[in-house]
């Protein structure tokens, strides 16, 4: 049963979120399951799992059930009723760090998925709709994501999230984050909109209304890898398919191909020249990544470009559809600017000449 809502647990309270003009209901502990669910469904958003303020309703089973009847999943997160920003503390262990001793760039997106399941989904709901309807609430998308400082091992830090609306169509809900360390108040990473919202094995992933897209590169224009790339099973999502940590390290082993391999890498490194990741956008799974299941056949494509201090690399995952014909369709896309650092100094440098004479033979 749901828990007490305050003075207003005699009567259902109707408020309005005057900046969003979203309505937002919150159910008191005298009404029946049975009230609930009807209220709940009748709702144009839907909140799987259906939360109050901070609480949750403790029995799903009733909601799983219904779900099942609709075409689309929705709900109404957390984030419309007060507070308006949530935080989730956070701890940097050695299976975080990469080889330059600090935190791997893509687990930051760890942290804020775990943050957003945590404080907008509920964690153990999450768990809960797993096991009993293979719902699984994953990241979908992420953009305007500046790596502005490391975090490194030990490191005790807090996730703010500010969640900006929900869509009705999708339940997909957007929300900015930050990676803050406690000891100083450093800003270390931040992102200025995710996406977030409920999969299964044969729900389609909404593509994002507005975001650019375009052609993916030819051949000639990206290094092949040189082994076949499938997607593993141990890689796949909760759910079974691709997810986007599985996209993040693709791409992170593509762009390391694309500078000579990581014999090359670990050659800079040895001079003291860090190739980091600094900005990332338009990062996204798009509507086939729920089709690419275990084993699938995948390619990798890139664009680059280089400026002085900065390698920009439009980055591409596509799932191969047939060997005989060619073809191809894209699952995943993002644009990742690389900075060069000067790892003693701490400064900006500008590309070594091994990687401006590899870059440039793709460059077209």
């Amino acid at each position: 049963m749901l828990r007490s809502c305050g003075p207003y647990n005699r009567k259902l309270q109707k408020t309005r979120n005057k900046t969003r003009g979203l309505s937002v209901h919150t159910i008191c502990n005298h009404h029946t399951e049975a009230e609930v669910a009807h209220r709940t469904f009748c709702c144009e958003r839907t909140l799987l799992p259906r939360t109050v303020g901070r609480r949750v309703l403790t029995d799903l089973s009733f909601l799983a059930q219904r779900t099942k009847q609709m075409l689309t999943i929705s709900f109404i997160p957390l984030a419309f009723c007060a507070p308006r920003t949530f935080s989730h503390p956070v701890r940097v262990y050695i299976e975080d760090t990469d080889a330059y001793q600090v935190v791997y760039h893509g687990n930051y997106l760890r942290f804020f998925e775990r943050a957003a399941a945590a404080t907008i989904a509920g964690t153990a709901q999450v768990g809960k709709l797993l096991r009993s309807d293979g719902l699984g609430f994953a990241l979908l998308s992420a953009s305007g994501l500046k790596y502005s400082a490391p975090a490194v091992l030990g490191d005790a830090c807090h996730v703010d999230l500010e969640p900006h609306e929900t869509t009705e169509a999708d339940g997909i809900v957007s929300c900015a984050a930050a990676l803050i360390r406690n000891r100083d108040g450093e800003v270390l990473c931040t992102a200025s909109d995710l996406r977030l919202g409920w999969v299964g094995a044969d729900s389609a992933i909404a593509a994002c209304a507005g975001e650019p897209l375009g052609e993916y590169p030819a051949a000639c224009e990206s290094p092949e890898l040189l082994e076949p790339l499938s997607l593993q099973l141990d890689e796949c999502s909760p759910v079974g398919t691709l997810g986007m940590h599985a996209a993040v390290r693709y791409f992170e082993r593509h762009r390391t191909h694309y500078l000579g391999g990581p014999e090359n890498l670990a050659a800079m490194a040895d001079t003291g020249v860090n190739v980091v990741v600094a900005r990332i956008n338009w990062l996204r799974l798009l509507p086939e990544a729920h089709r690419t299941r275990a084993g699938a056949p995948l390619v990798l494509r890139c664009r680059v470009t280089l400026k002085a201090r900065q390698v920009l690399f439009e980055q591409w995952l596509l799932r191969k559809e047939d060997a005989a014909d060619g073809m191809l369709t894209p699952v995943a896309r993002a644009d990742v600017t690389c900075l060069c650092v000067d790892a003693a100094a701490g400064r900006l440098v500008a590309a070594p000449p091994m990687v401006v004479e590899r870059l440039k033979t793709y460059m077209i």
